[in-house]
């Protein structure tokens, strides 16, 4: 049986171009970064180069850029970096963060911080308006994603930080963009944001590699202490091979922007097919303002965890939302936040296309999904 993977949102696969990219930096070019000779030059080189590609595909300066383990490192240095040095001790985020986010939030909150919940509109998007009334004179930073891994709606970034900086000319402006990277265009400039959370693994890059971009004018500490890697922002031995691979993927995911228009038109296709049908099928979020490739249905009486146990058994894989809450029995945060009862939440279940995907794959998932919604309720 061919499987049909539409889990993109969760991670993806490694690009062969990609991994031939990093295969020297195993073994002949293992060298050292820090080190003076031959092979330590070689792998400094390499990572300065991947630091460049990740720089270009934002629009920012090389030096703005740090790696980190992945976008979870970033959201949390990001935070806790800018909250826990700063003299104000308010912060402003979506309720429909990812946990990477939230759960950073809350541990700020125990240390006596204050943070509001933003909550969106019931197509996901966040106001300017519902923003500005949670800004005080004590608001040091914002942070709003780029876009939502549940729901994949775009958020309005530019529009947000331009409303954030004029109340609080100040503060700092975070997004975490891990979703978005690859998918959408990304300027840093014109989005008008201090800090942007990326990841490898989203853009058919390596695992356990990611980076923050941190604008010049931001003083933001490091988050491990240690040796000078980094500028000394980031102690530790440099992940040369993951490096490589990601700025790498960074690189390609600008030559296969026109991809993102056939993934868009096989998302719309997978959405008609469903929505066309006789089942009852609720699409959550913004129809125009969604990545090229998510879809989040609410399939009204169909428990997520059953329909998708039954998806696999067809050969398809895909997910109830974040693969971050995947064992986590509460309805989704995010779900609820735009309006989900608890029972509806936890009937949801989302479709993430990719380069790989094919038409073939959208009418079979379409066909599966409807015989599998039929079954429970008929």
């Amino acid at each position: 049986m061919k499987r049909i993977y539409m889990d993109c949102a969760a991670t993806t696969p490694t690009n062969p171009r990609v991994l031939e990219a990093m295969m020297p930096y195993f073994t002949e070019s293992f060298g050292n970064p820090s080190g003076i000779y031959d092979e330590a030059r070689k792998a400094k080189a390499a990572v300065t180069r991947a630091r460049e590609q990740i720089a270009a595909a934002i629009g920012c300066e090389a030096d703005e850029i740090f790696f980190t383990s992945g976008g979870s490192e970033s959201d949390n240095w990001a935070l806790r970096g800018i909250m826990e040095k700063s003299a104000k001790k308010h912060a402003v985020v979506s309720a429909i963060e990812h946990q990477a986010v939230l759960k950073t939030c809350h541990y700020l909150e125990d240390q006596g911080l204050s943070v509001d919940y933003v909550k969106p509109d019931g197509d996901g998007r966040l106001t300017t308006d519902a923003l500005k009334a949670a800004l005080t004179s004590e608001t040091a930073m914002v942070s709003i994603m780029t876009a939502n891994n549940e729901i994949g709606v775009v958020e309005p970034i530019a529009e947000l930080a331009a409303c954030a900086k004029a109340v609080c000319p100040d503060l700092v402006f975070h997004t975490d963009a891990v979703q978005a990277f690859g998918q959408i265009p990304l300027d840093v400039k014109a989005l008008g944001v201090d800090m942007m959370s990326l990841s490898g693994h989203k853009i058919y890059g390596p695992k356990g590699i990611g980076a923050l971009y941190i604008n010049k004018k931001v003083n933001l500490p490091p988050l491990i202490h240690g040796g000078e890697q980094e500028n000394a922002h980031r102690a530790g031995t440099e992940n040369v091979p993951a490096i490589v691979g990601f700025g790498a993927a960074a690189e390609m995911a600008a030559e296969h922007a026109l991809d993102n228009n056939r993934v868009r038109e096989m998302r719309d296709c997978l959405i008609d097919l469903i929505t066309d049908s006789d089942i009852k099928a609720v699409l959550n979020g913004s129809r125009d303002n969604r990545l090229p490739g998510n879809i989040s249905f609410t399939f009204p009486g169909v428990p997520a965890n059953l329909m998708l146990m039954r998806l696999d058994m067809a050969g398809i894989a895909a997910s109830a939302g974040s693969a971050c809450t995947a064992n986590d029995t509460k309805p989704s945060h995010v779900l609820t936040a735009i309006g989900k009862s608890p029972d509806d939440a936890v009937s949801t279940v989302r479709f993430s296309l990719g380069r790989m995907t094919t038409p073939e794959d959208v009418r079979y998932t379409a066909e599966t999904v409807v015989e599998i919604v039929k079954s429970f309720q008929l």
